[in-house]
């Protein structure tokens, strides 16, 4: 929340002059001068010229008003209806990391691949998403609450196991993969184990992509080398690839669950989100 912003241009400096007042859009996560090469490659997530995202280390999204600059603005279509406009907020981060992530490694889902979603949050079930959209690949979904994978077969899993100290993860996904592992493993969660649970759920010569954080790797590099596991991090997308997905949510081929809280439940929706008892994602809406 803070750092995923939607709303409607209040004002604009005289220098501007691609919108008008009252138009909707969304705002691309970083802001940047755009002068450096990574931002002239489309990378603006690593800029070399005192990059900064609102609502993470400047003032962002907690606000009826926020200031930006033109560079992170993304027009939507003038007749998108405000209940719309508020739910794809989520796209400017969480969207867009899961579809970073997703293009990274898209020439390797092959049609019969399986791929694992490993934490099915706000980024996981953008992500389930935007596979099933994308490719021909079976979809297994893990996550320690029920609830999150019942929304993961909403939105399209095919298989789906509960991450406890009940439920074998490993015997289950090699039953469902005739005893192969999966083509690639998406770990939105990056602690607890997810990672090493990750490397294990992974096929020879398949492809982790770390995408959560929070924990420690640690794997043995002789099983990385006899396996061929590549191990890939991904973070946030380029500006081509949050216009890419804002255009699959405009087409209606994501949707994005959020549940809404005012700004005075601010402090409430931090509180459920700690607890992970938000389904998809929390908004704020002035």
């Amino acid at each position: 929340m803070g750092h995923e912003n939607t709303g409607y241009v209040y004002d604009f400096g005289s220098k501007v002059h691609n919108i008008s007042k009252n138009d909707p859009v969304i705002l691309f996560p970083y802001i940047t001068k755009g002068y450096c090469l990574n931002c002239r490659k489309g990378n603006d997530m690593f800029c070399t010229e005192d990059p900064y995202m609102p609502g993470i280390d400047a003032n962002g999204g907690y606000a009826e008003f926020m200031k930006t600059k033109i560079r992170a603005v993304v027009s939507l279509p003038k007749s998108i209806k405000n209940d719309d406009l508020i739910n794809m907020a989520p796209l400017a981060d969480a969207g867009i990391t899961a579809y970073h992530a997703i293009k990274k490694v898209y020439p390797l889902i092959i049609p019969d691949s399986t791929v694992i979603v490993f934490g099915v949050g706000g980024l996981g079930h953008i992500a389930i998403q935007i596979i099933k959209s994308m490719t021909a690949a079976k979809i297994i979904a893990i996550d320690i609450s029920q609830e999150k994978l019942e929304l993961a077969k909403k939105y399209g899993a095919d298989f789906t196991l509960l991450f406890s100290n009940n439920h074998d993860i490993i015997k289950e996904c090699m039953k469902f993969t005739h005893n192969n592992g999966a083509n690639i493993v998406f770990d939105f969660v990056g602690e607890n184990n997810s990672t090493e649970y990750s490397l294990k759920l992974v096929k020879k010569q398949g492809t982790v992509v770390v995408v959560g954080y929070g924990g420690i790797f640690k794997e043995s590099t002789f099983d990385l080398i006899i396996r061929e596991i590549n191990i890939i991090g991904s973070l946030t997308g380029t500006y081509s690839e949050f216009t890419e997905l804002i255009q699959m949510y405009l087409d209606g081929k994501i949707k994005v669950e959020t549940q809404r809280f005012n700004l005075r439940e601010a402090a409430k929706a931090d509180e459920l989100l700690k607890n992970g008892k938000i389904q998809g994602r929390a908004v704020l809406v002035p």
